[in-house]
């Protein structure tokens, strides 16, 4: 509204200056005689206002439609595998031809001149040796063995400890003993030369079973005697002892 005033006083300025001027110059300018004064009303003068301009809606913002949404980047393609590059095969090196073998020349055979025949001069007769008959050696004496008397208290004396070892391991049986079992059992064996006892057994029919069983037990529980004395010179010695069961009153 402030603009449209302005130019509206601007306008009645112009127009007033216009109309001064041209008053001025008819006022100074020789009037002819059959003009006659004209009276100027201020309605002349009124000049037409100018309608005010209508101010135009301003336009509605345009909505601008949303920028559609990238479209998702492919993915970039996977790099081929490179071939494997196969190691060149390295060249055979050349053969190199083998020397020849240079032929040397034979040697010439030397010329010797050949050797006299040397006489042998004649054999000497040689004596006869007559081998020298060496005697025998003279048998080594024997040492004389023991006496019979001593070879006899050695076996006697043997039998005795073995027999008493025998008796040392030997357990009257319960039964045998409350019935009243009594007897003599002869129980035969093998010694070694090193002592070990073989092939124990009961000699002839023996008596109760209980005792019977019992010698065999006795003589089992020995292992291994003495070694046999070796002034009797016997490897092996085969005995049969008597072993006595008697119930004490």
């Amino acid at each position: 509204m402030k603009c449209s005033r302005t130019g509206l006083l601007v306008s009645l300025l112009l127009h007033a200056g216009l109309l001064a001027g041209a008053l001025w110059l008819y006022l100074h300018s020789e009037k002819p005689e059959l003009l006659r004064d004209v009276p100027v009303s201020l309605a002349m003068l009124q000049i037409e206002q100018p309608q005010p301009v209508e101010a135009q809606p301003e336009p509605e913002p345009v909505v601008e439609p949303p920028p559609p949404e990238p479209a998702p980047e492919p993915e970039p393609p996977k790099p081929e595998p490179k071939p494997e590059l196969k190691p060149e095969p390295e060249p055979r090196p050349a053969r190199k031809p083998e020397p020849k073998p240079v032929k040397q020349p034979e040697p010439r055979p030397e010329l010797r001149p050949e050797p006299r025949p040397e006489v042998a001069p004649a054999p000497q007769p040689v004596e006869a040796v007559t081998p020298q008959t060496v005697p025998p050696p003279a048998p080594v004496a024997e040492p004389p063995g023991p006496a019979p008397e001593e070879l006899a208290r050695i076996e006697a004396s043997y039998k005795r400890a073995l027999a008493a070892a025998i008796e040392r391991n030997k357990v009257y049986p319960r039964m045998a003993s409350r019935m009243g079992q009594e007897g003599v059992v002869t129980v035969g064996f093998t010694v070694l030369a090193d002592g070990t006892i073989e092939d124990i057994h009961i000699v002839g029919e023996g008596s109760y079973p209980s005792l019977n069983e019992a010698t065999l037990e006795a003589v089992r529980a020995v292992g291994r005697a003495m070694p046999i004395p070796p002034e009797l010179g016997k490897s092996r010695w085969a005995f049969a002892v008597p072993i006595a069961y008697r119930l004490e009153e």
